[in-house]
């Protein structure tokens, strides 16, 4: 049995504290804050900003550049070079500028009237060239039927060669019905590249 009686505690019993533990004399320590990372200023973008200058500088002077005509050249000058004169055909001929592009060829072509003996056409004909180097060949044609090609059967220019500020004349004869014709002057291989209309 104990004699303790009912309410009486230990002399070495402590009642429980319930009260709040008692505040430091000492200043209060404020709540820690998240600290910022130091803020670093950025200079001015200048590197960026001459580096755009000059990269429209070089822009500029290279469209100016480009678009400059440039200066020509003091080339000596040869007959290959010259521009076709203004040509009149011959008396009683007709004639009419060309230009060949399978020989890269420009120049004037006159044939002179034909004169017929029995079926015989002979015309007299004259080339000038004032660019390339011309080799040619003739063919006629009717104008009235769909008659075969006709070839020169003699003369002194049927085919040959005509340079760069040259000419030549000479005559060409066909084996030719009476009637109307066109004259072709054709390269060497036979592609045409000019005409005239006879007649006889």
């Amino acid at each position: 049995m104990s004699d303790r009686t009912p309410g009486q505690r230990f002399s070495n019993q402590r009642p429980p504290s319930s009260a709040a533990p008692i505040a430091s004399h000492g200043p209060t320590p404020s709540p820690t804050r998240p600290t910022k990372p130091p803020q670093v200023r950025s200079t001015p973008p200048l590197v960026g900003v001459v580096v755009t200058v000059l990269v429209v500088i070089v822009a500029v002077s290279l469209v100016v550049l480009g678009t400059r005509p440039s200066k020509p050249t003091d080339a000596p000058s040869t007959p290959s070079d010259h521009v076709s004169a203004a040509y009149s055909p011959s008396p009683g001929w007709q004639g009419i500028e060309f230009t060949c592009d399978a020989y890269n060829a420009t120049g004037y072509w006159q044939v002179s009237s034909p004169v017929r003996q029995d079926d015989d056409v002979t015309l007299e004909t004259t080339i000038n060239v004032d660019h390339g180097n011309l080799r040619f060949t003739f063919f006629a044609l009717s104008n009235q039927s769909s008659s075969p090609i006709y070839y020169p059967t003699d003369g002194t220019m049927a085919s040959g060669t005509v340079s760069a500020g040259d000419s030549s004349t000479g005559t060409v004869i066909f084996n030719l019905p009476p009637g109307e014709w066109t004259l072709y002057i054709a390269t060497a291989v036979g592609d045409q590249f000019a005409a005239l209309l006879i007649s006889g």
